[in-house]
Order: structure tokens, then C-alpha cells, then sequence
């Protein structure tokens, strides 16, 4: 038994990119990466792996809040709470701080990141 794929009316441009062909097939734009990570109201906390804080009187005015962080390292674009972030980075003895400043790496690309500590993160 052979099987042999069939394509009708579909007319590849070999020119262009994958992604082009498959958006001039769909007859519709595609969404670019940056797209969906920026505006994506779902992005959950690479540490928490909560869209949103809880409600918390220990966490002050970051109660509730939504992730406000994300790594700048395109391929990993990971969003975080800056309050997350902050107890992951003190954690890790790699990390050093400089006045109300942390710097470390990203937990999963390891690329350097800096977060500016905040009253509910200290």
C-alpha cells in the first residue's frame, strides 16, 4: 500500500518563506511571535505558573497583579512577576545585587536579566 500526497489547488511559491506561503494560502495574515507574547492577556508566570497573583496583604500593592516581567531574549520570551522573579533570583548565589537592583540570569535561558526590587518584593 503507497500513499502519495495530493494538493489541489494549492500553488507553493518557492521564493517565499513557509510561513508567507502558508498565510497567502489561508488567504489571512498570520501572527507574528512578538504579537502573541506582548498582547497575550493568558501569559502565565514562568515560575508561579499563575496568570495573576493572589490576593494577599503581604504582597502590598503587587496583589492581584498580572505578570510585569518578561526575559528580552526573543527565543525565550518568558513572562514573570517581578515578585516571582525577585525570590527566584536572591535563591540563586550566582545572583548580585547593587542598591534596590538584582541581577542574574533567566531561569530558563539563562540570559542576564536585572529586575528593580519593589516594597512587596524586598
Amino acid at each position: 500500500m503507497s500513499f502519495r500526497l495530493v494538493t489541489v489547488g494549492v500553488c507553493r511559491d518557492k521564493e517565499k518563506r513557509y510561513l508567507e506561503n502558508l498565510a497567502s494560502i489561508l488567504e489571512s495574515p498570520l501572527p507574528s511571535r512578538l504579537d502573541i507574547g506582548k498582547n497575550d492577556q493568558q501569559s502565565e508566570c514562568g515560575i508561579c505558573y499563575a496568570q495573576c497573583l493572589p490576593i494577599d496583604d503581604e504582597l502590598g500593592s503587587m496583589s492581584g497583579s498580572q505578570t510585569d516581567y518578561t526575559c528580552e531574549n526573543a527565543n525565550c520570551d518568558r513572562a514573570f512577576h517581578r515578585v516571582c522573579l525577585g525570590d527566584w533570583l536572591r535563591s540563586i548565589t550566582t545572583t548580585r545585587q547593587s542598591f534596590d537592583v538584582l541581577f542574574g540570569n533567566c531561569p530558563y535561558c539563562s540570559d542576564p536579566v536585572a529586575i528593580k526590587m519593589t516594597d512587596a518584593s524586598k
